[in-house]
């Protein structure tokens, strides 16, 4: 995608199928992009890291349930980062957990599950705002799934939930605006 003139790749990937396995992609079979081994993810990372001006890696991991990180979640990601991706995004948990910068740049290891069943689950969106100059703002939007329909929150309720983000993130901060700041 061209945004203000800049080049986006979005990379996507799965660390998460333990128990059901979804075939892997071949050259001759559908499947999916697995990084269990994250050496071909990093390896494509940096191959489209060279004909993109940005690169956004989308990783299905995280265990469920859980809103502590996993060993591997946090160092693969950073991996990610270090081959070229300017932000990784997280999904797989079911729930919410924490943000970290590295190398200032923003990893949001889960968002939950932002339209999944009818379960009522608190849930989030993240948004990059490329600004003119090239520099990125970041924000959280806080939400809430319910009975298949999920809604943005507001005031005190997007306020509790903006501080339990907080409670799990690393070195970030989200303000009352849902903008993510480094600590």
């Amino acid at each position: 995608f061209i945004v203000n003139g800049y080049k986006f790749a979005f990379v996507n990937a799965t660390r998460a199928e333990k128990y059901i396995m979804t075939p892997e992609a071949t050259d001759d079979s559908p499947g999916v992009f697995r990084c269990y081994d994250s050496t071909n993810l990093e390896n494509l990372i940096s191959e489209v890291k060279k004909e993109s001006d940005y690169v956004i890696a989308i990783i299905h991991f995280g265990k469920e349930g859980s809103h502590d990180l996993e060993e591997e979640q946090v160092a693969s990601a950073k991996r990610y980062i270090d081959k070229g991706a300017d932000a990784v995004v997280g999904h797989h948990a079911h729930v919410l957990q924490g943000i970290e910068f590295y190398n200032n740049k923003p990893i949001v290891y889960n968002l939950g599950d932002f339209i999944f069943n009818a379960n009522t689950e608190e849930t989030a969106m993240f948004q990059m705002k490329l600004n003119y100059d090239g520099s990125f703002e970041y924000y959280i939007l806080p939400a809430l799934q319910t009975g298949c329909y999920t809604d943005f929150l507001n005031d005190n309720e997007k306020q509790k939930l903006i501080d339990k983000i907080n409670s799990w993130s690393i070195n970030a901060f989200v303000d009352a605006d849902g903008k993510i700041i480094q600590k």
